[in-house]
């Protein structure tokens, strides 16, 4: 896990992964905006760090649906990916971040993996949203 650091926001929400029929809450976890210009970023994304989420293995990354969640998002995925023996079908993000979907509205992703996690990549639309939450939090994409 690369935690915190410049131009990385920290999140306060409850990542929990979709795996057949069962949902199981990810922790440890932390969720960040990593804003563009900070930190080796070159577009802003989130991460999603956790050592359960260490699939660096994997190799390419994965597309998913986004859906906008009252609180957070929704990320289905186009491909299972398999943590622990187990697919994961969908990751539920709730978090007390920037409303970067409308509820029920959808969009595309890209999910990439890192060292401890994955990071999210989003449509221009969507990094607009979370780089006005920057500004308001002080944080300048560069």
């Amino acid at each position: 896990m690369t935690g915190p650091g410049p131009g990385k926001i920290p999140i306060q929400g409850v990542v929990n992964l979709v795996m057949n029929s069962d949902i199981i809450k990810l922790e440890p976890c932390d969720i960040y905006i990593h804003v563009k210009g900070y930190s080796r970023a070159r577009v802003t994304h989130v991460d999603i760090e956790s050592p359960k989420l260490d699939v660096r293995s994997y190799g390419e990354g994965i597309y998913a649906y986004v859906y906008g969640l009252t609180k957070g998002f929704k990320l289905i995925l186009k491909k299972p990916l398999k943590i622990s023996g187990k697919y994961v079908k969908e990751i539920i993000v709730k978090w007390d971040g920037p409303k970067i979907l409308e509820v029920g509205r959808s969009s595309i992703a890209y999910i990439g993996f890192k060292d401890g996690g994955i990071y999210v990549g989003f449509k221009k639309d969507v990094i607009r949203k979370l780089e006005d939450f920057s500004r308001s939090m002080g944080v300048i994409p560069r």
